[in-house]
């Protein structure tokens, strides 16, 4: 099977060192069987930053509270299906998707 990694810069070896602990399935290096899916990873780079970022800013939530309701929400895991198309849409219209779900 062939499998994809969306990064925006050229990855020699796995390193486990630059993975990030809060993901889906914690620190690990993701793939996924859609290219589509693997460059839209790549084109978005730092936007679950900025959805966590605007969390904290606009309704005065903490860091820790606002990353666990982003990444446990639906509306993340909605990014992980391809059927679902929330991976073609830019971070502020799943900022706006995710508001709505979370009814703040």
């Amino acid at each position: 099977m062939k499998v994809y990694h969306g990064s925006y810069t050229a990855i020699e070896e796995i390193d486990f060192s630059f993975c990030r602990k809060r993901r889906d399935f914690g620190r690990g290096f993701y793939v996924t069987k859609f290219l589509s899916q693997a460059e839209y990873w790549a084109a978005r780079k730092g936007e679950d930053n900025d959805i966590v970022k605007s969390l904290i800013v606009d309704y005065g939530i903490s860091e820790m509270n606002a990353t666990e309701m982003y990444y446990k929400s639906n509306t993340y895991r909605n990014l992980a299906n391809e059927s679902s198309n929330y991976y073609k849409k830019t971070w502020i219209e799943i900022y706006e998707m995710l508001k709505k779900e979370l009814k703040i």
